[in-house]
């Protein structure tokens, strides 16, 4: 698709931030586009998108101010898609992975450039979900070569092929939660939602997590899925590349004297962290928290990675399913991407002085969807 050498220039002022500006500029606007679709997710909340048009305007350069809910030292990220005016509309490009990485800290004036790939010409591509990361289709690296680290179920490696799906940037939070269960969409979580909004929600078993994304219009990752957004088309070993974890790059047990690098305290139960508190940890595709914080279901049932073929992946009813991604109480060596672990999809407990909440303490997830799902 020929794609037009438009630029766009976006001033951005956080409405609460006394001036404060995010200035973008975005490039290789395909030919065709009549809206520029701007999302964004700050500090954990994700905005409804909005529409700016380009009507008039091709081959300029253009400004626009828009308002977004922000705070000085709140972590934010942006999603861009060029549209159409068919109904629905079109997606005609967006912002590459490149791009998604791209995560800003408001507080101060910051310059970003966007550069849109064109969508393919085949066909209609639905605009892409806000808060959601387009992975696209491709062979993938997965699973790990025996080594000390590398634990007989995940392996062995292999790249397997993946059709393009979309999946959350962030972990679903205790706001996204409390606000499903009040619309009477989702049952309550064990211990409500008695910290802030934007902390992940913990405590969820994997029937609350498949009711949430339902609930949403999406799914659970398989595995597969969850793992390539994790570690990119490289096959990273973890989110950010080869360095070891370090509590700038996840929120894992790798603080001072053991214990988790952010955590709240409240009712004598460890708590998780803000949502995207580790930017710097970001995988290849802008997904935040894919290590640590908290340890997130997917849809898979559990069995050796040696017994799946091609990750051709069983569904067991009752089934042990898999958990990837370490959380906050995690070790190093549970965040590398191929790391797996099987949990029994609502716990039980045999020890009386051990309640079953126990084992969803470090508990979450996010949801993905099929690419082009109205």
């Amino acid at each position: 698709m020929k794609r037009a050498l438009l630029l766009a220039t976006l001033s951005l002022a956080a409405c609460q931030n006394g001036g404060t500006f995010l200035r973008v500029t975005v490039n290789d606007i395909p030919a065709g586009a009549t809206k520029l679709r701007v999302s964004s997710i700050v500090g954990g909340r994700v905005s409804d998108p909005i529409d700016i048009s380009l009507a008039g305007k091709s081959g300029t350069r253009q400004s626009f101010a828009l308002e977004l809910p922000s705070l000085p030292g709140v972590w934010g990220q942006l999603g861009l898609v060029a549209i159409d005016d068919a109904d629905p509309p079109c997606v005609l490009g967006w912002q590459t992975s490149q791009g998604d990485t791209r995560i800003y800290t408001a507080g101060s004036t910051t310059e970003l450039t966007y550069d849109l790939i064109a969508a393919p010409t085949e066909g209609c591509t639905a605009p892409r979900t806000p808060g959601m990361v387009l992975i696209p289709a491709g062979d993938y690296l997965l699973g790990c070569t025996a080594s000390s680290v590398c634990e007989a179920d995940q392996a062995p490696q292999k790249k397997t092929q993946l059709d393009a799906f979309e999946i959350d940037v962030i972990e679903v939070t205790a706001g996204e939660y409390f606000d499903c269960v009040n619309e009477g969409k989702c049952d309550p979580a064990i211990d409500g939602p008695t910290y802030p909004s934007n902390v992940a929600r913990n405590f969820v078993t994997w029937p609350l997590a498949k009711a949430f994304c339902a609930a949403r219009g999406k799914i659970l990752p398989t595995e597969a899925q969850w793992e390539a957004a994790a570690r990119g088309p490289n096959g990273n070993t973890y989110p950010w590349g080869e360095d070891e974890p370090t509590c700038d790059l996840a929120n894992f047990f790798g603080g001072e004297d053991n214990t988790p690098c952010r955590s709240f305290i409240g009712s004598d139960v460890l708590r998780t962290f803000f949502v995207g508190g580790s930017p710097s940890g970001a995988s290849p595709f802008g997904l935040l928290d894919m290590a640590g914080n908290v340890e997130e279901w997917v849809e898979d049932a559990y069995t050796s990675r040696a017994n799946l073929g091609d990750y051709a992946i069983p569904h067991e009813a009752g089934a042990m399913r898999v958990m990837k991604g370490g959380s906050n109480l995690s070790f190093a060596w549970d965040l590398r991407g191929a790391a797996r672990r099987a949990q029994d999809p609502v716990p039980t407990s045999d020890d009386p002085d051990v309640p079953a909440s126990t084992y969803t303490v470090n508990v979450g997830f996010r949801c993905a969807r099929a690419a082009g799902t109205p």
